[in-house]
């Protein structure tokens, strides 16, 4: 009979072995899927908590109950929809111009119960700070004809963006409306402004008007060199509203638009709206750069009927040139600090496209495929010009 030798039988070491690294592969496993799934439940928690606190701050709380109930509200639409079963801990704290909040939660472990461990703690902060810098926004709006069947809701989307700025921020804010078609009319009030070139003969019977400076003076408004005025069957009805902090006068100024020119330039529009920001003539109402924020917002549906033939603005065949202008004039205006909002209005994809890129950032671009989402596109620009922000 053989005898076994015991001291060499490594079957039961080999199994007890594979038993030990088997548990510890599971239990690397399920680390593994339990901090991705934390860190997913992490980075979900934390928006819906910048955007409670960012919307306690915008409504201006006077309480930390008051904060801590706008929070929870907030909370329940953007993180119990998403997961019901997780509870959250709140603790807000209201400072002079700011508000924090830090927010728990328990998130039960799938697999590392096998280590012992049940469940992992998740916690977050967000603190939301309200600014009190001086807002400049120049609105320039495409009015040709094409807009007269729109042009009830473009002035609600108007009214709104000013309505809501008014009622919601208590920072300095003024307004610049520039309406455009083929020309910008700046006011007859300007026949004698020095920045104005016009002979003794037409200011009688000039309209307000103006056209362009020669190529490349057409892309910026920091030059001396005079504006041409126009006389032109093709002036814009509606005058341009220099920067003015009463809200009055900027919402009768909208109820007024008109829209009657068929054709359209938008560079034209583009320039004085960059103008109307200045604090350099030919309007100087802005402050200097960099002492304010400057916003200007651009409706327009990326097509030119017509192109420069300086002064005028009345070839066909160089309308084609036109988006290579607006998009100069664009880099232009975001050197100078310039944040740029867009809205392209029923344009084509390419225009679209153009208008992303002219635009500070994608962000900072909207598509308004109709009537109706010309009054989306607006309020949510008003919403982000709220100078309410994430301070960390």
């Amino acid at each position: 009979m053989r005898r076994r030798n015991f001291t060499q039988n490594t079957s039961g070491s080999v199994a007890v072995i594979l038993g030990m690294v088997a548990t510890v592969m599971i239990g690397a496993a399920g680390v593994a899927v339990d901090f991705v799934n934390a860190s997913y439940i992490r980075t979900s928690l934390q928006h819906a908590l910048d955007s409670a606190v960012l919307a306690a701050s915008s409504s201006h709380v006077e309480t930390e109950s008051e904060a801590e109930a706008l929070i929870h509200k907030y909370m329940d639409s953007n993180w119990k929809q998403k997961f019901p079963t997780l509870a959250v801990d709140i603790k807000p704290k209201l400072g002079k111009d700011n508000i924090t909040s830090d927010a728990t939660t328990q998130v039960p472990t799938m697999l590392m119960g096998i280590l012992g461990i049940k469940d992992i703690a998740i916690h977050v902060s967000s603190t939301a700070t309200a600014s009190q810098n001086t807002i400049e926004v120049a609105m320039v709006i495409d009015n040709s004809a094409s807009m007269r069947s729109n042009l009830a809701l473009l002035k609600s989307s108007l009214l709104a963006v000013v309505d809501t700025l008014d009622s919601s921020l208590s920072s300095d804010v003024s307004y610049a409306v520039v309406p455009y078609s083929v020309y910008v009319n700046v006011g007859t009030s300007n026949r004698n402004k020095s920045w104005l070139s016009i002979s003794d003969a037409d200011k009688k019977s000039w309209t307000g008007c103006v056209g362009s400076r020669d190529y490349p003076l057409e892309l910026e408004d920091s030059d001396s060199a005079a504006i041409p005025a126009l006389t032109t069957s093709l002036c814009n009805p509606s005058e341009l509203l220099p920067l003015t902090s009463k809200v009055s006068e900027v919402e009768s100024w909208i109820d007024d638009l008109e829209a009657s020119v068929d054709d359209t330039y938008m560079a034209s529009g583009l320039i004085w709206g960059v103008r109307a920001l200045s604090e350099r003539d030919p309007f100087d109402e802005g402050t200097p750069d960099g002492e304010a924020q400057k916003i200007l917002i651009f409706l327009t549906d990326g097509y030119s009927t017509l192109g420069p033939s300086y002064p005028k603005h009345e070839s066909e065949d160089t309308a084609g040139d036109a988006m290579s202008i607006v998009s100069a004039q664009c880099t232009n205006a975001k050197a100078q600090g310039i944040t740029i909002y867009t809205v392209a209005f029923d344009a084509s994809a390419d225009n679209e496209e153009a208008l992303r890129d002219c635009a500070t950032s994608t962000g900072h671009a909207y598509v308004a495929d109709g009537a109706g989402d010309l009054v989306t596109a607006f309020a949510a620009i008003a919403t982000k010009l709220s100078t309410v922000y994430l301070s960390q």
